[in-house]
């Protein structure tokens, strides 16, 4: 998965592209004084240096028909127009629109590589803005998850890989999917929802939700494994699984920080399942709950000395 999938979309001119790595050089500017004799210096601040990005745009026909020769040859263009003389907005992934030049740029192909190839980018900011503002996008990641499961779904069934494939490959590898969990749409979509649905239990604590992330990673592993996920064209069905496991991670930890977690009370004299839950939630209504987390033969009288686990809140 890219490092940037859940920030900007980088782009220059308006034309969008995926950055395979990047590298952002930045600096004081300032005067040094130094004297005859007098170890050290003095200096005098006199600015901040512009931002200068380096990055690599991999563009291949394989992975996508509409990189090359299309978006390579809009890029080329842009980066050599007369006109603009390559200055024009750069939408860095982390610091968001910037106004930039062109310093130098090239363009790499391989006979290992065909149909394709690698642009090493140079810009240098031009501007007088005293502060930038990286200018992060709001990322639903219940929404996006859900989204992007759909899109794979979608994907799957273009490969030629089936809900029965799908469903059959997961039981064999001892994660099946309930009918409950299937419902009417697909099978990643079921997955998804599945996953979120135990995150959003109002009893879940972090453990749970560590669970839950973890079944889905293991079954979305189980997906990526299947040999039609091998072929070039499967790359961005491939791209977008891992992007629904991290986002619904990302629902996990933005769910666990409010989670109530478990603790452990351990009796000194004969207890019910009511007693407990009034002396440890001021509520008798939650005793089913502390006897689903803590069965035992009989759950009027746990014995002194019993460990009983019960959530902080």
């Amino acid at each position: 998965m890219s490092t940037f999938d859940d920030l900007h979309t980088a782009s220059f001119d308006g034309i969008e592209f995926e950055i395979e790595e990047r590298t952002i050089a930045g600096g004081r500017a300032f005067a040094r004084r130094r004297y005859p004799y007098r170890p050290g210096q003095s200096v005098e601040d006199t600015g901040r240096e512009p931002y200068r990005f380096t990055f690599t745009v991999p563009l291949f026909e394989d992975v996508d028909p509409a990189q090359y020769p299309d978006t390579y040859n809009q890029l080329r263009a842009v980066f050599d127009d007369p006109d603009t003389q390559g200055e024009a907005e750069y939408v860095d992934p982390e610091l968001g629109p910037i106004n930039c030049k062109v310093a130098r740029w090239s363009w790499q192909q391989t006979s290992e590589a065909r149909n394709g190839g690698k642009f090493s980018v140079e810009l240098e900011e031009v501007s007088f803005d005293d502060v930038l503002f990286a200018i992060t996008p709001t990322v639903d990641s219940r929404g996006a998850a859900q989204l992007d499961s759909l899109v794979v779904d979608d994907g799957l069934g273009e490969l030629g890989i089936s809900a029965d494939m799908l469903t059959d490959a997961m039981s064999n590898a001892g994660l099946p999917m309930s009918p409950d969990e299937l419902g009417d749409g697909g099978v990643i979509e079921g997955a998804t929802d599945s996953a979120i649905r135990r995150i959003d239990e109002a009893s879940a604590t972090v453990d749970d939700m560590g669970v839950a992330v973890d079944v889905l990673r293991r079954r979305l592993d189980v997906v990526t494994a299947l040999e039609a996920m091998q072929a070039p064209e499967a790359w961005p069905t491939l791209r977008l699984l891992s992007s629904v496991c991290a986002r619904v991670s990302l629902v996990a930890e933005e769910a666990g920080a409010n989670a109530a977690s478990v603790r452990l009370y351990t009796t000194t004299a004969p207890l019910s399942a009511w007693d407990l839950a009034v002396m440890l939630y001021d509520d008798g209504a939650r005793a089913e709950e502390l006897m689903a987390r803590n069965p035992t033969r009989n759950p009027l009288a746990y014995p002194p000395g019993y460990q009983v686990r019960y959530l902080s809140r």
